[in-house]
């Protein structure tokens, strides 16, 4: 039976009426808070099937619990104080040495206010709480444990040159990354003695960096447009706006307001225990993240392999020339750690909607410290193979059409499937890989196919230029950075 949009809308709103329950609303506890802040609550990874080893981890993580990243309006007369970032204040022993009872290879150093752009407190905007710096040291030791596993079975342990780190410029992902190091660290890393370095963090700047959602980077602009023509989409939009509006609006006494920022908004004050309005209940919690969900999955499956492109192209050029440099090498490939730090949007949903994780072609609000990790494996059939595990939980790799019953797929078909995903140089202007992917892939090139190559000899030519560049610059802007000139490094939190 189908229904249409407006159907379904009154349908969503009517059931989550009467499932209601009688028990008090615990605002908290919902998927978007992320893990609760202490390690021995995160489940450990799923193992690898038995026989397996271990060639590559890539992990792509959001950042932890923050304050808000606009005016903080969205209840009326109602301004929360945000006190609770230690890390931008002078507490000694750091929020994480407190919890581990225990020298940590990191403490943070004090970081000061972003001029500009404080809100009542000692935070700023956008800036990464206690919560969320906890979080992220849950979801290191918990990559920690794995990484400890897979090394071991080569008879190995992991060291800090087997990580490659990468964050987004922003004080949120920052100090998310070198959360989850510092848990990786403590667990996995015998030979890092308290207070030594954790691995340098690699950035881009702001401008020119593909991890994000940006039309700088990729021309997406009309493509949205299009697929929020659709017609399902504006009948879907205009019940949605009738049944919702009056109760949004209500809350916050401002006609039409902006949904997804009162929904951001809301969601920081539920997550880090504010108080909020009778009025903001349980049910319209439920109304406004169905809402939500749908209006990112008709961009993101709209046209599926042109978003995944404009969205994700970046990142799918990235890994695709590494998978090549894994095939080439075979078996005999030596296991490598990579960590990627970011956003909600860029890398974590558009990548969970390119890969079609969990094979359902519609994706979900990631949580604070959501994360992706897809692990390449050889067999033991001696077989490359790669699966996927989204916030814990083994899942299948959708853009795969033959899967294993461990949910693996072949690395000869993902990275099959892969290039009709990876973008032109005209959907992506802007796009300028890492020089690290000139020695990925002209170390596979020979085993891509020909419209992949062809797509990819031109990103080749723009990291070479970049290279160059940089060589014949003089003061060239650092590509990576120890932990102390994170925190000293000028940034745009916004």
């Amino acid at each position: 039976m189908r229904f249409s949009s407006a159907v379904w809308v009154v349908a969503v709103l009517a059931s989550a009426i009467l499932v209601a329950s009688a028990k008090p609303w615990d605002p908290t506890k919902n998927r978007y808070c992320g893990l609760a802040p202490h390690p021995e609550e995160a489940s450990p990874m799923p193992k690898l099937p038995i026989g397996a080893r271990f060639i590559r981890s890539y992990n792509f993580f959001r950042h932890g619990a923050r304050t808000p990243t606009g005016n903080d309006k969205c209840f009326p007369d109602d301004t929360p104080v945000w006190n609770d970032c230690s890390n931008t204040m002078d507490m000694e022993p750091s929020l994480l040495r407190q919890r581990t009872q225990r020298p940590l290879r990191l403490p943070f150093p004090t970081r000061p206010n972003t001029q500009g752009q404080v809100i009542p407190g000692t935070c700023s905007l956008g800036y990464l709480l206690d919560q969320g710096l906890w979080q992220a040291y849950a979801q290191g030791r918990r990559l920690g444990a794995a990484f400890e596993s897979y090394f071991a079975a080569y008879g190995l342990n992991l060291t800090l040159g087997d990580i490659d780190a990468r964050s987004t410029d922003y004080h949120r992902t920052r100090a998310t990354t070198i959360g989850v190091l510092t848990g990786v660290v403590d667990v996995a890393v015998p030979s890092a003695e308290p207070g030594a370095e954790l691995p340098a963090i690699r950035f881009r700047d702001f401008n020119g960096d593909y991890m994000g959602m940006s039309d700088k980077i990729c021309k997406s602009a009309e493509y949205i447009k299009e697929a929020y023509a659709a017609p399902a989409w504006v009948a879907f939009e205009e019940e949605a706006e009738r049944t919702l509006r009056p109760k949004i609006d209500a809350i916050t006494g401002v006609k039409h307001t902006d949904v997804k920022k009162f929904f951001d908004c809301a969601k920081t004050r539920l997550c880090s225990g504010k108080d909020i309005p009778d009025a903001y209940t349980k049910e319209l919690d439920t109304q406004l993240a169905t809402y939500l969900d749908r209006y990112w999955n008709q961009v993101f499956f709209h046209d599926h392999q042109r978003a995944a492109r404009l969205f994700s192209g970046g990142l799918l050029v990235a890994l695709y020339g590494d998978l090549l440099e894994v095939r080439r090498a075979g078996g005999s490939s030596a296991p490598r750690v990579f960590v990627r730090g970011g956003h909600d949007f860029g890398p974590m949903m558009n990548l969970v909607a390119a890969l079609d994780i969990g094979a359902k072609e519609t994706v979900q609000w990631p949580p604070y410290v959501s994360m992706l990790n897809l692990e390449v494996f050889v067999d033991s059939a001696d077989e490359l193979r790669v699966r996927a595990v989204h916030e814990g939980i083994l899942k299948p790799i959708g853009i795969c059409t033959v899967r294993a019953p461990d949910l693996s797929c072949s690395l000869d078909g993902l990275i099959a499937t892969l290039e009709p995903m990876l973008p032109t140089a005209a959907e992506c202007p802007g796009l300028v890989p890492e020089p690290l992917f000139l020695e990925q892939f002209a170390a596979g090139r020979a085993g891509a196919g020909a419209e992949a190559r062809k797509k990819l000899d031109v990103f080749v030519q723009r990291a070479h230029a970049m290279r160059v560049m940089r060589l014949a610059d003089a003061a060239p802007m650092p590509t990576q950075r120890s932990h102390a000139e994170v925190w000293a490094a000028a940034h745009d939190d916004l």
